[in-house]
C-alpha cells in the first residue's frame, strides 16, 4: 500500500475509504475507493456499501465533435496528460498522467472540465473482475456451479455461481449448522471452515459457556447426546462440502461459499436414521449455538407438534431452515414429507433438478404449495470420508446449494430477515418448465441473481409503527433502511403517494379525520422497489362527531332490537365518531356507496371510528330511495382506534330487511343490497376487539389494501365478511392477530381479479357460508377460489372450510 485516507461519507454513519496500491510499474498505481457503513457500538461489524477500483493515472476522454485533433491534443496537454491513444471504434481515448496518487484522477477530471468546449466526456479508467474458474482440481466436475455440457447435460443449466462469486465468495461471520450424520473435517477443503466455540475449553469436562452442553467446542451428537459429532457415514460430509468446500485452493472441489463457520450437528446414526427427539435436540442445539442457517438434508419423519414448535422457535430467532423435499417422487401437497412440509415461514423446501434443468422425479418430491424451489441434486460431486470423493443424488445434494447461497446473503446483509432471504432467493429463480406448477417459485436457484438483488435492493431494518393521536396532535412515522445503491422514499396513504413525503420520516403536524388511513412507504432504486409493512393511523376523540358530520338524531330507541341509537350523517369527505358506551348506546353513521345504496356503519363500545370517502360527491338526495335527506357518496375506508374487547362494529346497506320504514323503497329499482367498502383497519388499547359484522359488505379497491387489516388485534367475537376483491395494484388482506370466534366469508368466494394471493394472519379456520343481501335474497355459499398466504406460505388448505357439496 502506497497511501490511504478516510473521509466522511454522504450520509450519517458512512465513511469513504481510499487506498493507493502498488503495481509492477513504479509509476502507476491502483486506487481503491469504498463506501462503508460503520457498525454500532453493540455490533462493530462494518458493511461495505460500494467498492470500486481504478487505474490511478488513467482517464477515458472523448473530444467534442467540433474539436480538431490539434485542439484536442492541446486541451489534454493543458490538463496535464503525458500520453494518449485511441480506443478503436469507441470514440474515446485512454489518457495517462505522469504521477499516480490518491488525487491524480480528481485533479485531472477538474482540469478536463475546464476544457469543456473541447472535451465532451471524461471518466476514470475502472478496474473490473472476471468470472475466473476456481483452481480446484475437480471443479470441472461440478456442473451445478458452471455447466458447460461437461457431463452430457445442457450448457447453462447451473446456478450461475461464477458470476455470483464476483459479488461474494465468503461469509466468515455466518454459522451454518449441518444437521446430518456428522461431518469429516480431515480434508483441507473442510478443515478451515469448522466452527469453533471460543467460549468453551475443549475436553475439560465443564460447561464453560453455561449453555447446557459440556465440552461443545465444535458441534454436538444429539443421536448419542455427546460432544463427538464424528461422522457415521459420508452423507453429511458430502452435503457440507457442496456447501462450503474451500475454493481456489488447488485442491478438491469448490463449495458455494469458500469460508464459513460449519457447525456439525449429528442427528442420525450410521444407518441414516434419526428419531424425532434427536432432530428436535439438533434444531435446539443449532439455535442455541448461534446458527443463522440450518442445512437439513433429511426427510421421512412423521408429523410432530414438538418438532414444529422447535422450528417455530428457530423462526422466532430469525433462522432459516433449508430442508430436503424428499426423494419419493410424489406430491408433497398430497403426501407431505416432514420436516420440509411443516407450514412455517422460515423453511425453504428444495427439490432436485439434473444437468438438463429437469425435475428428477426418480429422486425428488414436488409440490405446488409445499416445495419452494429446485436446485441441482443429481450426480453432484462432493467429498467423502478420509479425503475421498463421492457423487450425491437426491434432494440431500440440492439443499446445500440453497443453504450456501443463503449464507452468502446473510454475510452481505446481516440486517436482513428470514423473510428477506426467502424473497431474494425465490424471486430470482430461473423459471423452468419442469418445475412450473410443481413448486411455489416454479424455478431453479440462481445464485447470481439472488446476490445481485440483495446487493442493491433496499433492506428494511426498522418498520413503521401504527400511530393513534388526538385531533390536532402530530403523528410521525419512521423507517430504517439500507442499500448499496442510492434509493428513494415515497410514503403512501391508502395506496396513494403523499406529496413531498420522500424522506425516512413522515410527519403529519395536525391530524384530522381526513388524515386517517393505512400508511406505508415504498423504497426504490434501479434494482427494484420494496414496500414496508402497512400500518394504521387512527384518531381518538371524545366528541360524538368530529369533522364533516352532523348528529341528526339522538337517543332513538328501537323496540324490535332493544337498542338505543344516535344518528350521524356524513356531510363531507371525512368524519370521526364515538358511541356513548357507558350508556350502552350505538352510534350509526350514514352515507351512499358507489352503487347508490345507503350504507349504515354502527359503532358500540370504546374507541373512535374514522371514515374517509375516496372521490366524494354530494351531498345530494339518494337516487334509489324515497327520501329528502342529502347524503355524501363515495368509496369508504374505515379506521377504528382506541378499541377494546367491548368494541363492536357492524356494516350493512339499507334494504327491506334492515329498514324500519318500508316506504323508503321505490318500485322498479334494482337494488344492489350490498354495502361497498375499501377497508377496515383496527387498533386496540388492550390488544382485543369484540366483533366485526360485515356479512352484508363487499370490500374492493384498485390501490392500497382492501379487506380487514388488524394484525395485532385478537377478536373475541365473530368476524363476518361478504367478500374481498382486489383490482389493479390493490392487495387483498384478511389480517387479524387472532380469532376465537367464528370467522367466515358469507356468499363470496375471494376470487381476486388481479390474481393476487389474499394475505392472512391469525386465522385457524375460515368458513365459506351462505349470506343474504339487505333485501332478504339468499347468497349461496361459494367455495374458496383464492390462494391464502401467510408470511409467504400458502395456508389455504390448512384454514379454509368450504361448504359441503
Amino acid at each position: 500500500m502506497l497511501d490511504w485516507r478516510i473521509t466522511a461519507g454522504d450520509s450519517p454513519g458512512v465513511i469513504r475509504r481510499e487506498w493507493l496500491l502498488r503495481t509492477g510499474d513504479p509509476n502507476r498505481g491502483i486506487r481503491v475507493e469504498e463506501e462503508v457503513r460503520l457498525g454500532t457500538t453493540a455490533d462493530h461489524r462494518e458493511t461495505v456499501l460500494r467498492r470500486d477500483a481504478f487505474v490511478a493515472d488513467e482517464i477515458l476522454v472523448r473530444a467534442q465533435p467540433t474539436a480538431t485533433a490539434a485542439e484536442f491534443s492541446a486541451a489534454l496537454v493543458r490538463a496535464g496528460a503525458r500520453s494518449w491513444r485511441p480506443i478503436t471504434g469507441s470514440g474515446y481515448w485512454l489518457a495517462r498522467w505522469p504521477a499516480a496518487d490518491l488525487d491524480t484522477q480528481s485533479r485531472a477530471l477538474a482540469a478536463l472540465a475546464r476544457e469543456s468546449n473541447l472535451i465532451l466526456a471524461a471518466e476514470p479508467n475502472g478496474l473490473g473482475t472476471t468470472c475466473d474458474t476456481p483452481t480446484d482440481e475437480r471443479f470441472s466436475e461440478q456442473y451445478s456451479l458452471n455447466n458447460t455440457g461437461q457431463t452430457g447435460g445442457t450448457p447453462g443449466a447451473d446456478i450461475r455461481m461464477l458470476r455470483a462469486w464476483d459479488i461474494r465468495r465468503t461469509c466468515p461471520d455466518v454459522v451454518v449448522a449441518v444437521l446430518d450424520v456428522g461431518v469429516d473435517f480431515s480434508s483441507p477443503d473442510l478443515a478451515p471452515n469448522r466452527y469453533r466455540n471460543r467460549r468453551e475449553i475443549p475436553d475439560n469436562g465443564a460447561d464453560d459457556d453455561q449453555n447446557g452442553y459440556v465440552d461443545d467446542w465444535s458441534g454436538w451428537d444429539t443421536a448419542n447426546n455427546d460432544n463427538d459429532p464424528e461422522p457415521s457415514g459420508d452423507h453429511g460430509t458430502g452435503a457440507a462440502s457442496v456447501l462450503a468446500a474451500r475454493g481456489n485452493n488447488d485442491y478438491g472441489i469448490a463449495g458455494i461459499t469458500w469460508e464459513v463457520q460449519l457447525l456439525p450437528v449429528k442427528v442420525r446414526n450410521a444407518l441414516g436414521e434419526a428419531t424425532t427427539a434427536s432432530l428436535i435436540a439438533g434444531i435446539e442445539f443449532a439455535r442455541i449455538s448461534g446458527a443463522r442457517i440450518m442445512s437439513m438434508s433429511l426427510a421421512g419423519y412423521p408429523y410432530s407438534q414438538a418438532t414444529l414448535a422447535a422450528i417455530e422457535r428457530a423462526r422466532d430467532a430469525d433462522i432459516l431452515l433449508v430442508i430436503a423435499a424428499s426423494n419419493a417422487g410424489t406430491d408433497n401437497d398430497v403426501f407431505p414429507y416432514y420436516p420440509a412440509s411443516y407450514p412455517s415461514d422460515n423453511i425453504l423446501a428444495v427439490a432436485n433438478t439434473d444437468h438438463n434443468d429437469q425435475l428428477n422425479l426418480a429422486l425428488s418430491c414436488y409440490g405446488r404449495t409445499s416445495v419452494d424451489l429446485g436446485a441441482p441434486g443429481t450426480r453432484i460431486r462432493g467429498l467423502s470420508l478420509n479425503g475421498g470423493y463421492r457423487y450425491g443424488n437426491g434432494t440431500s445434494s440440492a439443499v446445500p446449494h440453497v443453504a450456501g447461497v443463503a449464507a452468502l446473503l446473510r454475510q452481505m446483509r446481516p440486517e436482513a430477515t428470514v423473510a428477506d432471504l426467502r424473497d431474494w432467493i425465490l424471486s430470482t429463480i430461473d423459471p423452468l418448465p419442469s418445475l412450473a406448477g410443481r413448486c411455489v417459485s416454479g424455478g431453479r436457484l440462481n445464485a447470481y441473481a439472488a446476490l445481485r438483488v440483495a446487493q442493491n435492493l433496499p433492506v428494511i431494518s426498522q418498520s413503521p409503527q401504527a400511530r393513534t393521536g388526538a385531533p390536532c396532535q402530530s403523528a410521525e412515522f419512521t423507517i430504517g433502511a439500507s442499500s448499496e445503491l442510492p434509493f428513494t422514499y415515497q410514503w403512501r396513504r391508502n395506496g396513494t403517494a403523499l406529496a413531498g413525503a420522500t424522506s425516512d420520516t413522515l410527519t403529519l403536524p395536525s391530524i384530522q379525520p381526513a388524515d386517517t388511513g393505512i400508511v406505508d412507504v415504498v423504497l426504490a432504486n434501479s434494482t427494484g422497489a420494496k414496500s414496508s409493512a402497512a400500518v394504521a393511523l387512527g384518531l381518538v376523540t371524545t366528541g360524538k362527531a368530529l369533522g364533516l358530520g352532523d348528529e341528526v338524531l339522538r337517543d332513538i330507541f328501537v323496540p324490535s332490537n332493544g337498542h338505543t341509537y344516535d344518528q350521524v350523517l356524513l356531510t363531507g369527505a371525512a368524519v370521526a365518531i364515538t358511541a356513548d358506551h357507558a350508556l350502552g348506546q350505538i352510534t350509526r353513521l350514514s352515507f351512499l356507496d358507489l352503487d347508490d345504496d345507503i350504507v349504515q356503519v354502527e359503532l358500540s363500545g370504546p374507541g373512535t371510528l374514522s371514515l374517509v370517502l375516496d372521490d366524494p360527491t354530494g351531498p345530494a338526495s339518494p337516487r334509489h330511495y324515497e327520501q329528502t335527506v342529502a347524503y355524501m357518496k363515495g368509496h369508504a375506508g374505515i379506521v377504528i382506534a382506541g378499541a377494546t374487547e367491548a368494541t363492536h362494529v357492524s356494516v350493512f346497506s339499507v334494504g327491506r330487511i334492515t329498514a324500519v320504514n318500508q316506504s323508503l323503497f321505490r318500485a322498479g329499482v334494482s337494488y344492489d343490497g350490498i354495502a361497498d367498502l375499501a377497508f377496515i383497519a383496527i387498533t386496540s388499547t388492550d390488544g382485543r376487539f369484540g366483533g366485526l359484522r360485515a356479512a352484508n359488505a363487499t370490500f374492493f379497491a384498485h390501490r392500497g389494501l382492501t379487506g380487514i387489516h388488524a394484525p395485532d388485534v385478537q377478536f373475541n367475537g365473530p368476524v363476518y365478511v361478504g367478500d374481498i376483491s382486489a383490482f389493479d395494484a390493490a392487495a387483498p388482506v384478511l389480517m387479524l392477530g387472532g380469532a376465537t370466534g367464528d370467522t367466515r366469508i358469507t356468499g363470496g368466494d375471494l376470487e381476486q381479479p388481479n390474481a393476487q394471493p389474499v394475505q392472512v394472519s391469525g386465522l385457524t379456520q375460515l368458513r365459506f357460508t351462505a349470506g343474504t343481501d339487505s333485501h332478504g335474497n339468499t347468497l349461496s355459499a361459494q367455495s374458496n377460489r383464492a390462494t391464502l398466504q401467510q408470511d409467504g406460505i400458502d395456508v389455504t388448505a390448512r384454514i379454509v372450510v368450504n361448504p359441503s357439496p
